[in-house]
């Protein structure tokens, strides 16, 4: 994205916002400088349509730190869920089966945990005032929505 900050300062002067690309961008990246540990990683999920889709719940990596996830609905005016990933808010931290650092998968664990609750999962509601998401990897498993409502996330790290 750092070449692409002058880009994004377009973008906002297009649609009439007063906003430079590269302080926008810092200002996201502060917002996530409270964990342990920054890997200063940004990835853009690109959106599947409206198709649903089966969890697969993990953790990017289990370690304390911060990720933020700036949403993009499929349509203008979007108000509910399916852009930003479900959570579960664990009671206490996974144990990391593969390297410090690697994705936890939910079900690698031997014995396959059992499935997680309906009543567990949060499915984080995108509207006007609402476009971003911050949690705790350590805290948390994330699957993509079980329908998908989006263009794109970006995940900052």
């Amino acid at each position: 994205i750092g070449r692409n900050r002058d880009e994004i300062t377009k973008v906002f002067a297009a649609n009439g916002v007063n906003l430079d690309g590269s302080a926008f961008v810092m200002k996201l990246g502060l917002l996530i400088r409270t964990g342990t540990v920054t890997t200063g990683s940004l990835t853009d999920i690109v959106g599947i349509g409206r198709n649903r889709v089966n969890h697969s719940w993990h953790q990017d990596s289990g370690l304390d730190q911060v990720t933020l996830m700036m949403g993009f609905p499929a349509e203008d005016g979007f108000d509910g869920p399916g852009v930003f990933s479900h959570v579960v808010k664990l009671s206490h931290p996974l144990l990391q089966i593969g390297e410090e650092g690697s994705v936890i998968q939910w079900d690698c664990y031997d014995p396959v945990p059992a499935p997680i609750p309906e009543e567990c999962i949060m499915r984080p509601v995108y509207r006007k005032g609402k476009e971003v998401m911050v949690y705790r990897d350590c805290d948390h498993l994330h699957s993509a929505p079980d329908e998908a409502n989006r263009k794109a996330v970006w995940r900052f790290m």
